[in-house]
C-alpha cells in the first residue's frame, strides 16, 4: 500500500487511469470526469512575430555569436 500512498493522490488530480495489481488481483481506477488536455497546460512564455521578424532576430544572434568568437580566436601560425 506505500506505493498507493505516492501514486494515487497525484493521478487523482490530474484525473488519469490507473491500475493496481495486489497479489494476482488488478484494480483499475477510471476518471469519472477526465479534464481536457487543454484544460491542463500549462502557460509557457512564447514567441510573438511574424516569419520576418524571426529571420531578423536569428540574423542578429548569428552576428553577435560571429563577434564574441573572433574576439575570443586567436589566430596562431601552425609550427612548421
Amino acid at each position: 500500500m506505500g506505493n498507493f500512498d505516492r501514486i494515487f493522490p497525484g493521478c487523482a488530480l490530474q484525473g488519469e487511469f490507473v491500475e493496481i495489481v495486489h497479489k494476482g488481483h488488478r484494480v483499475c481506477l477510471v476518471p469519472r470526469d477526465k479534464p481536457s488536455k487543454m484544460s491542463r497546460l500549462i502557460p509557457r512564455a512564447t514567441v510573438h512575430g511574424t516569419p520576418r521578424d524571426l529571420e531578423r532576430g536569428q540574423k542578429q544572434l548569428a552576428t553577435e555569436m560571429l563577434t564574441l568568437w573572433e574576439a575570443k580566436w586567436d589566430p596562431k601560425p601552425l609550427p612548421d
